[in-house]
């Protein structure tokens, strides 16, 4: 069957199933769509507000220039479907599944997720605002070129997920936990970590401005050609890390644990170190310069290849050191 042109305002839809179909330039506003079933649909240029899914499934389908409004989604179920070029703002979407799907030219403003699992997923050039996202699962996926701000993630799990070309801004993360991730050519500028948990991640030719990492806990971990600026690390745990071509800038490290880390062509300026444990480390063409260490114990640490410059040592300990 072909729709178009078409206008539904105040309808109902129960126990109803739609297969084979295609419709464009229609319009739906009040609507309510609940138990129902839709396969091997294209959907283009249309508009969608005030409405309602409920229990309903979606397989095979094809969005394009769709705009959806003040839209509420609830046990819903998406596989194989691909989105384009839409529009979401003031959205709700709670105990949803999605797998096996494509994003691409999104953008999400004011939305909200909870209660939400995704996998085997492709997000591409899409925008995120005021969005919060909540009890969240996220495995396989892949998400590039994305931007986010003033956005809100608090119990999420990411695990085998690669992130290329993105950009954080305002973004606050909570009790997360990150598995088997790849990080690239990433920009993250003003977020707060705290709670969060990193494991078997890389990171690469990423930029951090304006970052705040509390109760943090990284181990086996990968940073290179990394910047660092305007830093705040407290409560934090390193364990089984290695840094290469690192700068950090005006940063501050404070009540954290460092333990089998490996540091090479690393370049510190302007930072404070207090209350700091290091064992087991290795430090090699290291520069440091404009330097304050305090309360910092080191033990069975090698440095080689080092220059320092205007440091100033207080109250520290060093034990089983080579330089």
């Amino acid at each position: 069957m072909r729709f178009r042109d078409m206008r539904f305002r105040d309808t109902r839809f129960r126990d109803t199933r739609f297969r084979d179909m295609r419709l464009r330039y229609m319009r739906l506003r009040d609507m309510r769509l609940r138990d129902m079933r839709f396969r091997d649909m294209r959907l283009r240029d249309m508009r969608l507000r005030d409405m309602r899914f409920r229990d309903t499934r979606f397989r095979d389908m094809r969005f394009r220039y769709m705009r959806f409004r003040y839209m509420r989604f609830r046990y819903m179920r998406f596989r194989d479907t691909r989105f384009r070029d839409m529009r979401f703002r003031d959205t709700r979407f709670r105990d949803m599944r999605f797998r096996d799907m494509r994003f691409r030219d999104m953008r999400l403003r004011d939305m909200r997720f909870r209660d939400m699992r995704l996998r085997d997923m492709r997000l591409r050039v899409m925008r995120f605002r005021d969005t919060r996202f909540r009890d969240m699962r996220f495995r396989y996926m892949r998400f590039r070129y994305m931007r986010f701000r003033d956005t809100r993630f608090r119990d999420t799990r990411f695990r085998d997920t690669r992130f290329r070309g993105m950009r954080f801004r305002d973004t606050r993360f909570r009790d997360m936990r990150f598995r088997d991730m790849r990080f690239r050519d990433m920009k993250i500028r003003d977020m707060r970590f705290r709670d969060t948990r990193f494991r078997d991640t890389r990171f690469r030719d990423t930029r951090f401005r304006d970052m705040r990492f509390r109760d943090m806990r990284f181990r086996d971990t990968r940073f290179r050609d990394m910047r660092f600026r305007d830093m705040r690390f407290r409560d934090t745990r390193f364990r089984d890390i290695r840094f290469r071509d690192m700068r950090f800038r005006d940063t501050r490290f404070r009540d954290m644990r460092l333990r089998d880390m490996r540091f090479r062509d690393m370049r510190f300026r302007d930072m404070r170190f207090r209350y700091m444990r290091l064992r087991y480390m290795r430090f090699r063409d290291m520069r440091f310069r404009d330097k304050r260490f305090r309360d910092t114990r080191f033990r069975d640490t090698r440095f080689r290849d080092m220059k320092l410059r205007d440091m100033r040592f207080r109250y520290m300990r060093f034990r089983g050191m080579r330089f």
